[in-house]
């Protein structure tokens, strides 16, 4: 089959309009992202992996992926809670400042628990670069992409060092008691809280 000159050009400016889109894993030998069972929240506000304790909501098997800005989030063990707090949340920065937690105002903050930053100055990851052509944003904010079918990456770098890598990127890494009692303190004041393990 013979491309078009106009064909091509769509596809030249598809590829440029939409950057290459990242996908971390502690597997360093990934050669096809295969998709797995995905859990959505009936109010969209929640996702996650589908684990057989998961009740309501919609599961359907995906391929997830993030902007390269957004991995620093994915960086962690699964197993550690963390909170996301963005620039843009002027509320919840003043509530947790007001709570003796410090934020960076100017910049993406991720909260962890204060026992576990030995833990990610030795954590070894793997992020894997994807043709963001194969995904469609999940959210209008275009943090979250999809796929549906199984997905080749393009590269992969390897990690030995979650705290730099989180640095690296322009992210602060906020050391606090606890992210899980955090979080529900927050929600009972009114607040959104993104993150993970919460």
């Amino acid at each position: 089959m013979r491309i078009t000159d106009s064909q091509l050009r769509r596809i030249i400016r598809e590829s440029l309009s939409q950057p290459d889109v990242y996908h971390v894993s502690t597997d360093p030998d990934i050669k096809v992202f295969k998709p797995r069972p995905f859990w959505f929240s009936d109010d969209g506000t929640t996702s996650g992996p589908a684990t057989p304790e998961t009740r309501g909501g919609t599961i359907r098997k995906l391929v997830y992926a993030s902007p390269l800005s957004w991995t620093p989030l994915y960086t962690l063990p699964r197993e550690t809670p963390r909170i996301v707090v963005s620039p843009d949340e002027a509320a919840l920065i003043r509530d947790l400042s007001g709570m003796g937690i410090k934020l960076d105002p100017d910049a993406m903050n991720l909260l962890v628990r204060r026992d576990q930053r030995q833990l990610l100055r030795g954590h070894t990851f793997t992020v894997y670069r994807l043709p963001s052509t194969l995904f469609t944003p999940l959210d209008p904010d275009g943090i979250e992409w999809i796929a549906q079918e199984p997905v080749r990456p393009l590269d992969a770098s390897t990690h030995t060092d979650a705290i730099q890598y989180i640095r690296d990127l322009g992210w602060e890494l906020v050391p606090v008691a606890d992210p899980v009692s955090l979080a529900a303190r927050l929600r009972a004041l009114g607040h959104f809280v993104a993150g993970e393990g919460l």
